[in-house]
């Protein structure tokens, strides 16, 4: 791998172009085989770029641009007065997994911090029946806040209306639908992050570029259960390949979240399969530790390589390790959570925008790894305590 340096200005400045390249994620299809032509020394020279300052970290404002350090996104959008009484429900994935975890109770804190009441439903199993249900007794609760955690909006489409006429704000969680705070255009008032998972998948293309030297074929293991996964990191990492690394060949192993315990047997039988892969990227943190263990069993150290997202504590010791697990890609999980429910409480005020804010990206490697897990910048709690009124 080439070293890693300190992002320069120019470099930051190649990066915000990668960023803006991205552009909408929402549709695509990432099945099948692609790649064709040659290596392209501007596209590894990109690509090293956009590795050098992703590894640094970057907060994102609401237009996609970078933060100075230590800003968060809300800023930008100035202080807002959270109404007394004011209440959030979070529709959120099982809690049999950290991130799932993490996020429910990290929002639970926000609520807190701004005396907002909180409630959440948690699918147990990741099946569209689960959603509905959830959605159903978000309903019932008659929030004045629901978030949802990266449901594909047709799952839900007649509890969504159900929410508009009821007047209930809905924040898309790790967004993938374009909202509209009016919601005549998107059956979403807001959205966190939207945008943001493609510009992931983006730079861990770039990550995956720089270590193989522009010589790749990447098979992408992702469930249709979320489209954060299945659409955006997907096409972020097939777009992001084409951009850098057109040499390079991509394909995708979809499986089902509800039967879990089949993908290491579905993993091995691909690398048994396909003798010419040489990283699997793990669209979940849990995808990308089966990968590391499928490798592993088949005695592929050194000749595959793995890449995933969301910073699991339990990729972190393979992360250290560096033989198997090059890349794991950090979103700022609890800025997050906060930023969902701060997108809420600007609705319920009337704030005029359009309903985004932006998280915030690193690219986590052995370098450093001492820092993870990362989760945007310091102190950002204060920060929105202070546009809260409450610090």
């Amino acid at each position: 791998m080439k070293l890693r340096t300190v992002a320069s200005a120019a470099t930051l400045a190649i990066l915000l172009t990668a960023l803006g390249a991205c552009g909408d994620d929402s549709d695509g299809d990432t099945s099948g085989d692609s790649g064709a032509g040659g290596s392209s020394s501007a596209g590894l020279e990109e690509a090293q770029a956009v590795f050098d300052a992703g590894s640094e970290g970057v907060a994102l404002a609401p237009d996609g641009s970078a933060l100075a350090p230590g800003e968060i996104a809300a800023q930008e959008l100035g202080p807002v007065e959270v109404e007394p009484g004011t209440s959030v429900f979070f529709v959120t994935c099982a809690q049999t997994t950290e991130g799932c975890v993490l996020n429910v109770d990290s929002m639970r804190e926000a609520a807190d911090a701004a005396g907002a009441s909180f409630d959440f439903c948690a699918n147990p199993d990741g099946a569209i029946a689960g959603d509905q249900k959830c959605m159903e007794a978000a309903l019932q609760a008659d929030p004045d806040i629901i978030v949802t955690n990266s449901i594909n909006p047709e799952n839900i489409a007649t509890q969504l209306d159900d929410a508009k006429a009821a007047g209930i704000e809905v924040i898309d969680q790790y967004g993938q639908v374009e909202p509209d705070p009016a919601r005549e255009a998107s059956p979403f008032s807001g959205s966190m992050g939207y945008g943001d998972a493609a510009i992931a998948g983006d730079w861990l293309a770039a990550a995956i570029t720089v270590e193989s030297e522009g010589d790749a074929n990447v098979l992408y293991v992702g469930t249709k259960s979320y489209a954060i996964d299945y659409v955006s990191r997907s096409n972020g990492v097939k777009d992001g390949l084409e951009k850098y690394c057109p040499s390079c060949s991509f394909d995708t192993l979809n499986y089902d979240i509800t039967q879990l315990d089949q993908l290491p047997s579905q993993i091995q039988a691909y690398l048994q399969s396909h003798p010419d892969v040489t990283w699997i990227v793990g669209g979940l943190g849990i995808a990308g530790t089966y990968a590391v263990d499928q490798v592993r069993q088949a005695s592929k150290t050194g000749s595959v390589s793995v890449a995933t997202f969301d910073q699991d504590a339990a990729n972190l010791p393979n992360l250290q390790d560096g033989d198997i697990l090059k890349f794991d890609m950090a979103t700022a999980r609890l800025v997050n959570s906060w930023a969902s429910v701060d997108i809420g409480f600007r609705l319920v005020a009337g704030q005029d925008f359009d309903g985004v804010e932006r998280g915030g990206l690193r690219i986590m490697s052995a370098d450093n790894v001492d820092e993870a897990p990362w989760d945007g910048p310091a102190d950002f709690q204060e920060s929105f305590k202070k546009l809260w009124g409450v610090s």
